[in-house]
């Protein structure tokens, strides 16, 4: 669960639907989806090795997997529409014409501005990349 990049998502496009699932059973700590299910087998079944995992899912058993890891809403929206391109849920136009609308900006580092030591800490990351964004720091 990616509960902040998942909630905008869901926000923003409306017609997503969020299905969370705890692999410890536990609510997250800061309340974001306080309705989940208990993992019961299915994290093993769709090889989670890492979270957030994320999954596209087309009921009633279609699921393609887009990340394990922390994505910003642009690679997840990235991902969404490559995945649903790639098996056949959209075609090469409708993906196409999605491009002109994922328009927001990445915000980047400065070269060097980020410690490795930085990288390995996720909330000091975070701050890093928060700072940065604030120095408006783009491509």
């Amino acid at each position: 669960m990616h509960n902040p990049i998942c909630r905008g998502y869901s926000a923003k496009y409306g017609r997503a639907k969020i299905y969370p699932v705890s692999l410890d059973g536990l609510p997250m700590p800061n309340g974001f989806f306080s309705q989940f299910k208990r993992d019961n087998g299915q994290a093993a079944m769709l090889g989670v090795e890492q979270t957030p995992a994320l999954f596209l899912m087309k009921p009633p058993k279609q699921i393609v997997p887009l990340a394990q890891g922390a994505l910003s809403l642009e690679e997840v929206t990235g991902r969404i529409l490559l995945a649903a391109k790639e098996v056949g849920w959209i075609d090469a136009t409708q993906y196409q014409t999605t491009q002109g609308i994922r328009n927001t900006p990445m915000v980047l580092p400065a070269a060097g501005s980020i410690s490795p030591a930085v990288t390995q800490d996720p909330l000091s990351l975070i701050q890093a990349l928060q700072r940065s964004a604030q120095m408006g720091s783009t491509p």
